[in-house]
């Protein structure tokens, strides 16, 4: 058996129950989304034309990079981190 698919770990993201293993799968997702080749690219693009994915898939990653970004600014950081993300 070859890769995970991109459909298949999204769906492992979306249905997992615990926040770790959910903050995982998202990780691997948007890893194996980067790496993908032109062969698994096709993949991807034909898993993000569908209209449940668009609707799905783009604000979910949106809400998980605005609680990511909320929980970094809201720690204690030295400034150069703070400006590490400004950049």
């Amino acid at each position: 058996m070859g890769e995970p698919h991109c459909e298949h770990l999204w769906n492992k993201f979306a249905v997992e129950d615990d926040q770790q293993k959910k903050k995982l799968w998202l990780d691997i997702f948007l890893c194996r989304a980067l790496a993908w080749d032109n062969r698994d690219a096709s993949c991807l693009d034909k898993f993000l034309s569908t209209q449940t994915a668009r609707s799905s898939v783009v604000p979910t990653l949106i809400a998980e990079l605005k609680l990511e970004i909320g929980s970094f600014c809201s720690s204690t950081l030295a400034a150069e981190d703070l400006e590490q993300l400004r950049t």
